[in-house]
């Protein structure tokens, strides 16, 4: 009786658990919609915040997804990438691994910001990087959510 007692408890700790998390999760399907984001730096403290307009998303297993993105308001001013952001993004998202990555400036090679974030229940939550030809400069925390 007592290993019957420790099995459900295992058991239904198992499905709580599981059901705490979404990461992978296709429940939080990206939409063509407006998301605020906001990339956070040291300590969390806010770098930035803007909004995301996804205008196009492809009907494929990974989807590729496009649109546009302004910054609504910088906290910090000497942000190295501030002069680069703000256009138009791509990227994709592939939902059997929960996963959304995002080119912030697809147009250029060097000195560009790129999302990558984890797709949770009602938001995308990860990183940012600034990454320059020799490769990662800074980054930071990052958080999606829908308008």
């Amino acid at each position: 009786m007592k290993v019957l007692k420790s099995f459900c408890l295992i058991l239904f700790a198992a499905i709580f658990f599981a059901g705490c998390t979404s990461s992978g999760s296709s429940g939080n399907q990206l939409e063509l919609a407006d998301y605020t984001f906001t990339m956070y730096g040291n300590g969390g403290m806010k770098i930035c915040s803007g909004v995301l307009n996804v205008k196009n998303i492809s009907s494929a297993k990974n989807p590729e997804v496009s649109g546009t993105y302004s910054i609504t308001n910088w906290y910090q001013d000497d942000f190295p990438a501030k002069s680069t952001m703000g256009g138009e993004f791509s990227g994709n998202i592939d939902y059997s691994v929960g996963k959304l990555f995002i080119n912030m400036n697809p147009k250029i090679a060097d000195a560009n910001v790129f999302f990558n974030a984890g797709v949770y229940s009602s938001f995308y939550q990860g990183e940012w990087n600034y990454s320059t030809f020799r490769g990662p400069m800074v980054k930071g925390e990052l958080l999606i959510k829908k308008k």
